[in-house]
């Protein structure tokens, strides 16, 4: 592969002008009467339309074969496009497929970019996507623009900075065939959502101020400044196609925004040494200084080699219905050609690559104008001319201007077409263009260079190859490049790419110059209800140096958990608690720094461990007496945060056997009724709780101590005859079936008594008696457990003590009553009425056995 020249250096080109001039042409108001539509996008995604036919658009001459190469290189600095990587080079970021073939050749696309929103427009369609390439709204031009049936061609799309307002600008006529007619049809969003009502305009193309011309437009542009909206075309004869003139129609942003028609100013007959100039591009101004630009390049079909650009500045634009100023200088530059068409593989149509104009834009900023064209490059591999980019950076500087940089950019064996440039914030330019090869087998795809102010120009790289050739050798005029509003330094691109069916579809790309970042996520571990902390190291990859103050989100299982702020070492950390609800198992960390005015965004991930968690269980020591019910308890607590757990199985042993299950409450205690054995043994016994564990959880234990009492026996006795019998000897007898166990218990306050007996319990009886007193001994059946009350009633009256109360207790005391003696049974000193009471109460009754 022969290559003209080696990787040249791209020079610096001072061109001196001539004196400014004044404005050659016309301007013409038109002050008729207009109004709005208004029109809202559907929100339901649609589809396209099955292809209904073909019907193919093109501007003059289809039958155009490649130029000879002889005679047709361009002259200028040439940079071989080689790939190069390296922190210069512009980042590509996200894209999507877009707008695809309907019914129509070509795609003519562009694209308008807001804070949240892209709209892709073709000839056919209008789609509008928010930023991740989500289809909110999708329909064909006819149904936007339906108002006025007819075709609609050529549309131009952008954001407008100044105003907060989505443009979509096409031009109409009547049919493909005629063009009697002639509109720019106009469309603006109320608001900065797109998604919302627009103001429908429809402007008289064939109109030069007021003016009826025979003339239809064609090839538009459109330029803006803080207050005016400038729309140009070509304007030609509806039969001949004949050149006519170019126009340049200025409307006051300020009326047609806000649905007020207030006219428009019309530029024309712009002449430069006898050529009518063809293709005049207004500039978009990025910034603004109270200056508007106008540019083109010199030479027409006719005149295919020259080496000027004209350059236009507009002043006192608003001023109605006082005329613009406006002066014009030409620029020369390296010589150029108009480009071959361009060749594609499998023996395909070339595809017309229109006239070499300055293609799609002019975008301004700060001092300097970009903008290019298509120009033919023989590159001397007798291959003959191919198309390659013509790139320019003007400067602005005291009413002079200075070509700063000019460049070729091409590959010899390939073609390369239609490049759309957008300078950003920072004085550096991103392009996306066309590439197609024949001897390669390249088909047509999109692809952006980078172009940074101070740097040679990039390599370039591919955003989208294509697939297909396209059988019908018409691509369309333009690609196109819109600057993001969000941060004046990310660009976005549109172009089209052949598909295997023989057709095209769009795509759409997001690139920057901002430093690209990096995130590094260390690997966690923790158990369930363990605090860890998330750590991701936030750095920018081109000088590898942290990045402070910058807000990191972290993600687990996909769900955002919290953000934390970058320190001086680009460490973001948050603290995040392992809860049950992720569970044991491995868990995705995504850490994500977005993008911002600065640096690009990145995201780094890693994995979480989350481990089953330890527990404590803690067993209650408990104590009770045989045959009584006692409470098994214990609580169940996650070591990693003290939390109660609820709703778990705790079982419980006592001497190494299972005595039952109990569940935890929303305390995380479980509790178990249980009866202590009447046979167990007196003393100490062991009490185990166990957690088997669960999904979350790990096994844990605790042992504590069951204290087995006595029996207990308590109760009052009342002794017939004496109110208080506190201090009284009682004999209780108690006995089971194996066993007879007496007590010797002194009574207390109000006859009450209490003991404890080493009878293991169960079925028994309990006997109380005042050995040798005058009452009879109770016996009471008991079931001895715990703590039994048995409250006894001695009966008083047997004044013999043989155990039974008769005629020979009765005789006692009748013998002496009223005097003293054994019958005194109440013990006051006397006999009396009293005693003898008390025996005739319990005559007949005797003591129970022991």
């Amino acid at each position: 592969m022969l290559i003209k020249f080696a990787v040249a250096a791209m020079l610096t080109t001072t061109a001196l002008v001539a004196v400014a001039q004044p404005f050659e042409g016309e301007v013409k108001q038109h002050t008729g009467a207009n109004r709005p539509y208004y029109w809202s996008p559907r929100t339901a995604p649609v589809q396209p339309p099955h292809n209904f036919g073909a019907n193919y658009h093109f501007h003059g001459a289809s039958t155009r074969k490649p130029f000879d190469a002889n005679g047709l290189t361009s002259d200028g600095p040439v940079t071989v496009d080689e790939p190069a990587a390296g922190i210069q080079a512009a980042s590509l970021f996200r894209s999507w497929d877009a707008n695809q073939f309907v019914d129509y050749f070509p795609a003519d696309c562009n694209l308008a970019v807001g804070p949240n929103h892209v709209i892709g427009t073709t000839n056919r369609t209008m789609i509008i996507y928010d930023k991740n390439g989500n289809q909110l709204s999708s329909q064909q031009m006819s149904a936007v623009f339906n108002e006025a049936p007819g075709r609609y061609f050529d549309p131009k799309s952008f954001y407008d900075p100044w105003q907060g307002r989505y443009v979509v600008i096409s031009l109409a006529t009547p049919t493909q065939t005629d063009r009697s007619q002639s509109w720019f049809a106009i469309l603006i969003s109320a608001t900065n959502d797109p998604m919302g009502v627009w103001y429908k305009w429809y402007a008289n193309a064939r109109l030069d101020g007021n003016t009826d011309v025979n003339q239809w437009a064609d090839y538009p542009s459109y330029g803006f400044d803080p207050d005016g909206l400038y729309l140009s075309a070509v304007m030609k004869h509806p039969v001949t196609r004949a050149l006519i003139t170019a126009k340049v129609r200025i409307f006051k942003k300020a009326d047609l925004y806000n649905g007020i028609w207030s006219g428009w100013m019309d530029m024309i007959n712009f002449v430069t040494d006898g050529q009518t100039d063809e293709v005049v591009q207004p500039a978009q101004m990025q910034s603004y200084n109270g200056i508007m630009y106008l540019v083109n390049r010199m030479g027409t079909r006719n005149n295919p080699t020259d080496n000027r650009l004209v350059v236009r500045r507009v002043t006192n634009v608003l001023n109605w219905p006082t005329f613009p100023t406006i002066v014009r200088e030409i620029v020369t530059v390296a010589s150029y050609s108009l480009p071959p068409n361009a060749r594609q593989s499998s023996g395909a149509p070339s595809l017309f690559t229109v006239d070499g104009h300055l293609m799609d834009k002019a975008s301004y900023f700060n001092g300097r104008l970009y903008t290019g064209h298509t120009v033919a490059l023989d590159w001397g591999d007798g291959q003959g001319a191919r198309c390659v980019l013509r790139l320019y950076q003007l400067r602005f500087v005291a009413g002079t201007t200075t070509v700063e940089r000019q460049i070729n950019l091409g590959l010899a064996g390939y073609d390369y077409i239609f490049p759309s440039i957008q300078v950003t914030q920072d004085e550096d330019a991103i392009i996306g263009f066309g590439r197609v090869s024949d001897v390669n087998g390249e088909f047509i795809g999109l692809r952006h260079v980078g172009w940074k102010k101070d740097d040679p120009i990039q390599g370039s790289a591919q955003a989208r190859a294509g697939a297909g050739v396209e059988n019908v050798g018409f691509w369309g005029d333009y690609f196109g490049s819109q600057l993001d509003p969000w941060d004046r330094r990310t660009v976005w691109i549109i172009g089209s790419f052949g598909r295997a069916a023989n057709n095209w579809q769009t795509h759409i790309a997001e690139l920057n110059f901002k430093p690209n970042t990096s995130l590094s996520v260390p690997n966690v571990s923790g158990a369930i209800g363990e605090t860890v902390q998330l750590r991701a190291t936030l750095r920018r990859t081109d000088i590898d140096a942290p990045l402070e103050g910058k807000t990191v989100a972290f993600m687990v299982d996909n769900s955002l958990v919290g953000f934390a702020v970058t320190n001086a070492s680009g460490v973001a950390a948050r603290n995040f608690t392992i809860s049950p609800e992720f569970g044991v198992d491995n868990h995705p960390i995504l850490a994500i720094f977005a993008p911002d005015t600065q640096y690009n965004g990145s995201q780094g991930g890693a994995t979480l461990n989350a481990r089953k968690a330890s527990v404590t269980v803690f067993s209650n020591n408990v104590e009770g007496r045989r045959g009584e019910e006692v409470t098994l308890a214990a609580s169940l607590v996650r070591q990693t945060n003290g939390q109660a757990l609820s709703g778990e199985t705790i079982r419980f042993y006592v001497n190494n056997q299972l005595v039952g299950p109990a569940t935890t409450n929303f305390l995380g205690i479980a509790t178990l009724p249980y009866v202590i054995p009447q046979a167990m043994a007196l003393g100490n016994h062991e009490i185990r709780a166990e957690f088997a564990g669960d999904e979350n959880h790990l096994p844990g234990f605790d042992t504590s101590t069951l204290n087995v009492y006595r029996i207990k026996i308590i109760g009052t006795i009342t002794m017939g005859g004496i109110p208080d019998p506190d201090g009284l000897p009682i004999r209780f007898v108690v006995s089971d079936s194996a066993a007879r166990e007496p007590h010797d218990v002194l009574l207390g306050e109000n006859g009450r008594y209490e003991f404890e007996t080493d009878q293991p319990g169960g079925d028994a009886t309990i006997s109380a008696a005042l050995v040798g007193g005058t009452w009879l001994r109770i016996r009471r059946a008991v079931i001895l457990r715990g703590e039994v009350q048995v409250d006894f009633e001695l009966p008083n009256g047997d004044a013999d003590r043989n155990g039974t109360i008769d005629d020979a207790d009765l005789a006692i005391v009748l013998t002496h009553f009223g005097v003293r003696g054994p019958g005194d049974l109440n013990g006051d000193g006397n006999i009396d009425d009293t005693d003898l009471a008390l025996v005739l109460a319990s005559f007949g009754r005797s003591s129970d056995p022991e």
